[in-house]
């Protein structure tokens, strides 16, 4: 769907980091030195952040990232109680380390590092 919201850091993350019966999570705006509350819906997303528009096509990565996340945040989650990454078998640890590979690459400050590539 062109244009929809799309998180670089995902919901099921930031939920680990939030509070209250709507997930709320503190932030600190690091451009402006502001502090405030917020729904995780609301932040570390953009509105069509991974498509792509090619003339009248729009490719996007959404769903390869949906997938992802879907099979990591069960990882994540076991992870989380058991405190330890012995719990997870070899498929789930390799399953974690694609997960934090693409995680480390896909956020805003990593797409405007290499944002001057493309212009001339």
């Amino acid at each position: 769907m062109s244009g929809e919201q799309q998180h670089y850091v995902p919901r099921f993350l930031l939920k680990n980091f939030s509070h209250g019966k709507k997930p709320k999570i503190f932030v600190f705006d690091k451009s402006n030195n502001n502090c405030f509350q917020t729904n995780i819906k609301n932040i570390a997303a953009e509105n069509g952040f991974y498509e792509l528009n090619l003339k009248d096509v729009v490719l996007t990565m959404e769903p390869s990232l949906a997938r992802l996340e879907s099979n990591t945040s069960g990882i994540i989650k076991k992870l989380i109680q058991e405190k330890c990454i012995k719990a997870l078998d070899e498929n789930k640890v390799l399953t974690l380390a694609f997960f934090l590979s693409i995680q480390f690459v896909r956020t805003k400050e990593h797409r405007e590092r290499f944002s001057h590539l493309g212009k001339l």
